[in-house]
């Protein structure tokens, strides 16, 4: 990417914005792995935030994708029952 004062000041861009605490970039809980491109180093922080919303938009899509949903609850005459096999020790 280029010198170190060059990828020091894009990391340090890159924290703010993702450790900014409004709801445009809050992500769930989770390890993340940012790569930055030498192009980055010329954009302005405003492009940089441009560029930070739509990756995290994605990472959301993606994540919501990846989650299945859930019934918020099962009526118990049709939850599933468990029923005793020969090798359950519990029976």
């Amino acid at each position: 990417m280029g010198p170190a004062v060059v990828r020091n000041t894009v990391r340090r861009r890159l924290r703010a914005l993702l450790s900014r605490s409004e709801h445009t970039f809050a992500l769930a809980p989770g390890w993340y792995l940012i790569g930055a491109r030498p192009a980055v180093a010329g954009r302005s922080f405003e492009q940089l935030s441009s560029d930070v919303e739509a990756l995290v938009a994605s990472v959301r899509r993606a994540q919501a994708a990846a989650t299945p949903s859930t019934p918020a609850s099962t009526p118990a005459s049709t939850a599933p029952t468990r029923s005793a096999g020969p090798h359950d020790p519990g029976s």
